[in-house]
């Protein structure tokens, strides 16, 4: 095998020159690459590797953060093997197709892969993972927590799937649930967290304890895995949450909504509820005529407005169902009254 210098290679679309060292694979007819050092890819400049399977043997490939179109891309159904804490890719990471993928990505000096399974894919979906939150939203639910650590973001687009976060120790997770032992009963609290316009709610998961994709023993190893698909035209970032039980409590729905501009309970609020991608919101007027309907996560944001005719509803009492689960049986009813002051 001999070392190349990485220059408008491997199928490079864009403009700049890419500089690094790789290895290919003779004996296997060019069916793997490998990488050793630092590869920089410029802005404006997407690489694609097609071979079947990629090995981390050392040093970073590091894409433009602040460039949209820098990228490395794949296919699905590639294998990584070797990534790890200083070889992975820091920056965005490109995937055609449909299918199951891994994206090798980290920051920081650590390894932080996303899955995806089921992946539906029409176009490409293009990743890119943070150590730190670049800026703080709330969280809906109030039992819910969010760390200030780990956050995936994408270019939005039609994709859909069923999405894992893996952690190991040196995510620190255990600080997340200082409120709980950092065992199995801590961890197994733990969500996705999806970022929908402008707040964080969990996504119901389930985790998946000692799963270990980073080739070690590390028993505090695991991963939080989606019940469902989610959409990346929905969402615009993940995270990990810490949710607790819900109480009863600490369930609030407003009562009296004024939609007057005032900027004082002008929508309706409901905060102690984690709503899923199947939730429904239903509310009627007197006559039992539906005046509002809502599918999926709600952003607190309905301000008396016909969900059909886009116009402000008659001041009085309306009365609402909220199915959180989206199987037909509403968990909460309850009236709202309109006043226009």
């Amino acid at each position: 095998m001999k070392c190349f210098l990485l220059k408008y290679a491997l199928s490079l679309l864009g403009q700049n020159p890419i500089l690094g060292c790789f290895l290919l694979s003779t004996a296997t007819l060019f069916s793997q690459i490998s990488f050793f050092g630092d590869i920089n890819i410029g802005c404006d400049t997407e690489v694609h590797i097609g071979f079947p399977t990629t090995y981390f043997k050392g040093g970073m490939i590091r894409t433009n953060r602040e460039c949209q179109r820098s990228a490395i891309s794949f296919r699905t159904g590639q294998q990584f093997i070797g990534a790890h804490n200083t070889s992975h890719v820091d920056g965005s990471v490109k995937v055609y197709q449909n299918g199951t993928f891994t994206f090798p990505l980290g920051a920081s000096g650590i390894y932080s892969p996303l899955e995806v399974y089921v992946l539906h894919n029409p176009k490409a979906l293009q990743i890119q993972y943070h150590y730190l939150h670049p800026i703080f939203y709330p969280v809906s639910g109030l039992s819910d927590f969010i760390p200030r650590l780990h956050y995936w973001s994408w270019i939005k687009t039609e994709a859909s799937a069923k999405i894992g976060l893996p952690w190991r120790s040196e995510h620190h997770l255990e600080s997340l649930i200082s409120t709980v032992d950092a065992n199995q009963n801590g961890f197994s609290k733990l969500r996705p967290g999806g970022l929908y316009q402008g707040q964080w709610v969990a996504i119901p998961g389930a985790v998946q304890l000692y799963k270990d994709l980073f080739g070690s023993d590390d028993t505090t190893a695991g991963s939080v895995i989606s019940h469902e698909r989610i959409s990346f035209s929905h969402f615009t970032a993940l995270t990990f949450i810490f949710s607790t039980p819900i109480k009863e409590e600490n369930t609030i729905i407003s009562q009296v909504i004024t939609p007057n501009g005032d900027g004082v309970n002008d929508v309706w609020k409901i905060k102690g509820i984690t709503f899923h991608a199947q939730s429904e919101i239903k509310i009627y007027n007197q006559h039992a005529v539906l005046i509002f309907f809502h599918k999926g996560y709600y952003a607190n944001d309905w301000e008396g407005i016909h969900y059909i005719s886009g116009q402000g509803v008659p001041e009085g009492a309306y009365y609402y169902t909220i199915d959180i689960h989206g199987i037909g049986k509403a968990e909460k009813t309850g009236w709202i009254y309109i006043k226009y002051e």
